[in-house]
């Protein structure tokens, strides 16, 4: 049986501990449980009910510290290599979706080589479990910052298709994505954050705590949380009207088509055009905000 897989690979901590997760979509029935393997026994994967995704730390080489000597600083030469880092790596397998035969996979891998385009729904599809598992680790780990990650937060990306040996962080056959092409910024919108940044540690400008809840919303929605979205936005919107400069009077207008969002999500009738209206909503917002940041 040959399944494919999407492996991201990050030079951060994730959150979630290494190790092998059924991944199922939420509301759907429980699968049948994965018995354990036993002492020695390599790993099994679930195959055809649920997906699985397996997190592992590819480890750099630690120096080791005598258990009764308190760890002291230690000197360093100048123009020295940095110290390895561990490489933490999490794959989504795709055994719901499991290849009907060699010929099949290889086809598909041919795909994926010929139009990297082509295979950027199920690395998609890879980020969005990953990122719930960082969710689920975050809350339970009361750890705020271990955040989400995205496409271009990966070091690589490779895709393929593999047997048993999946188990075991190999494959029989993968390609490793380029990275995604980015957007063409003109000269000025590519020096604008470099001066904000320039601007902020200077003293010459700020942050307002409502654009951080802002990016927060654009998150949720990125994510398909458009209720936490709207409660983000509505928090967002009250601290940038109450902000003692910022742009409050174009907030005021803006406050109370947020405060009714999260109502409006919730009825299935007018769900639909509130979806629009959020979106519509968070980028007036956003220009609010380019507008007083460049006046």
């Amino acid at each position: 049986m040959l399944l494919p897989f999407v492996e991201l690979e990050f030079t951060h901590g994730l959150g979630p501990a290494p190790g092998r997760y059924v991944v199922r979509v939420p509301g759907s029935a429980l699968p049948a449980p994965v018995p354990a393997p036993a002492a020695g026994v390599a790993p099994t994967l679930a195959i055809g009910s649920t997906d699985v995704l397996l997190v592992r730390v590819d480890q750099a080489p630690v120096a080791r510290t005598p258990l009764l000597r308190r760890a002291r600083p230690r000197q360093v030469d100048p123009g020295g290599p940095p110290d390895e880092v561990p490489v933490y790596v999490a794959v989504l397998l795709f055994a719901t979706r499991a290849f009907a035969d060699g010929a099949a996979a290889g086809a598909a891998l041919a795909r994926w080589r010929a139009d990297a385009g082509s295979a950027e729904p199920l690395v998609h599809e890879a980020l969005v479990v990953l990122n719930r598992a960082v969710r689920a680790y975050r809350a339970a780990a009361a750890h705020p910052y271990v955040v989400e990650v995205t496409r271009t937060d990966a070091r690589a990306v490779r895709i393929g298709y593999g047997g048993a040996e999946l188990a075991r962080g190999e494959w029989e056959d993968a390609v490793v994505l380029p990275a995604p092409q980015a957007s063409r910024l003109g000269r000025a919108d590519r020096l604008r954050p470099t001066e904000i940044v320039a601007d902020v540690l200077a003293g010459r400008g700020s942050i307002l705590d409502g654009e951080d809840v802002l990016l927060r919303a654009v998150l949720d929605v990125e994510q398909g949380r458009p209720e936490a979205a709207a409660g983000q936005l509505e928090l967002a919107v009250r601290l940038l009207a109450d902000a003692p400069a910022g742009p409050g009077a174009r907030m005021q207008g803006i406050h109370a088509r947020a405060a009714q969002l999260r109502e409006r999500l919730g009825d299935g009738e007018t769900r639909a055009a509130a979806l629009t209206e959020l979106s519509t909503v968070m980028a007036e917002v956003g220009e609010a905000i380019d507008a007083w940041r460049a006046g």
